[in-house]
């Protein structure tokens, strides 16, 4: 039998209420806190974009919710990691 894939699909919300789909590509542990990377997934051929996007898992009490890295030294450290898992895993090689 033959095994398929089927990826880690998350809805986010934007400020206006618009959904937008992303795939989760990996997550990683770093200072015991949790990192996603993350690509939209497009309706269409057309509105395709490689734009990987790194966020913060944060949760309290239960609650889930994703976050911006906004330290630039942290967020540094963190796309570093990703590109470099993501080059051995997928053959990517451009800057995230």
């Amino acid at each position: 039998m033959e095994e398929v894939f089927a990826p880690e699909l998350i809805t986010l919300e934007d400020e206006a209420g618009g959904k937008h789909y992303f795939e989760e590509l990996d997550r990683v542990q770093v200072n015991n806190a949790t990192y996603v990377a993350l690509v939209e997934v497009a309706e269409n051929e057309n509105d395709a974009s490689d734009d990987i996007v790194l966020l913060e898992v944060q949760e309290e009490n239960g609650e889930v919710w994703l976050q911006p890295v906004t330290d630039e030294t942290l967020f540094n450290q963190i796309a570093t990691l990703f590109q470099e898992r993501l080059n051995d895993m997928f053959g990517f090689e451009d800057d995230l």
